[in-house]
């Protein structure tokens, strides 16, 4: 059995690629039967931002020490800014950083507030 930060990497591996995938190639095949569920869900919850990728990597590079201190849990970051949709801007957790149209994708992922 994999450890708890090593099963987290292969989600967020996992949930990129499909993600990346599905926009490619216009294709819905990985989408988990849970996923608009979970979109649905964080949607309307308050503890997510909109951040284009610039925005999110420049945020988590300023971070980027902390991060190799606590060996990658994104949680450790200070929280993201509260920011509403626009122009390339995707849907973040201000809890745990991830991009919420990866994770949701994942099976076995799970809210970091319990809330799916």
């Amino acid at each position: 059995m994999a450890c708890k930060k090593c099963r987290k990497i292969q989600q967020i591996i996992l949930g990129n690629i499909s993600y990346i995938t599905e926009e490619l190639f216009d294709v819905q095949i990985f989408k988990s039967p849970e996923f608009q569920k979970r979109m649905d869900i964080c949607l309307k919850c308050s503890s997510t931002t909109w951040m284009t990728k610039f925005e999110f990597l420049a945020h988590i590079h300023k971070y980027t020490i902390t991060l190799f201190k606590n060996l990658g849990d994104f949680e450790k970051i200070p929280s993201l800014p509260k920011q509403g949709p626009g122009k390339n801007r995707k849907l973040i957790c201000m809890i745990c950083k991830c991009p919420i149209q990866s994770k949701a994708r994942v099976n076995d992922s799970h809210c970091s507030l319990n809330k799916w």
